[in-house]
């Protein structure tokens, strides 16, 4: 079906939807009725002393529980596994919104590298149902996430040194 001055009334409905959706409040479905909002995420620090843990704990090689990176903590949370969207960790299992049943983790080859050669990345990452849509523009440092109040060689469980901003 074809609306008035040409266009499908449904294409016409999702970009108004998603249109809504950038300003950052919570916006109603016209087609289905349901609440969708974008969220905006940074890379805080919580992220930075998880992923400096996994490479510590077992770097690229070896999955991680998440009880051994939280050994004693019951309600570990989530926010740390949001290093996901930047592509520095990944899940042994598929995961879904909802679920990551084993919760063994690793760090990638581009976390590594985030933590060991100073690379700048977005800030912030915008999602949508769970999936990264769009970074932001301005940057962050793994050593400028992480603040000053942490020895980083400590988090690593090295005596290496790593550079800010090599």
């Amino acid at each position: 079906m074809m609306v008035k001055g040409g266009g499908d009334p449904l294409a016409i409905a999702r970009e108004q939807f998603f249109d809504a959706l950038t300003t950052g409040e919570g916006v109603r479905c016209p087609c289905c009725g349901r609440i969708g909002r974008v969220y905006k995420r940074k890379f805080n620090s919580g992220m930075a002393r998880v992923l400096a843990r996994l490479v510590a704990l077992g770097g690229e090689r070896e999955w991680v529980n998440v009880r051994r990176l939280f050994p004693g903590v019951l309600q570990r949370g989530g926010e740390w596994a949001r290093a996901r969207f930047w592509l520095f960790v990944e899940p042994r299992d598929h995961r879904t919104a909802t679920a990551n049943p084993r919760g063994d983790w690793r760090v990638t080859p581009w976390g590594s590298q985030f933590i060991r050669e100073g690379l700048s990345v977005p800030k912030h990452v915008y999602i949508w149902d769970n999936t990264p849509i769009s970074f932001s523009e301005d940057t962050t440092t793994f050593h400028e996430a992480l603040g000053s109040h942490f020895d980083v060689a400590e988090l690593l469980g090295t005596e290496e040194r790593v550079e800010a901003g090599r």
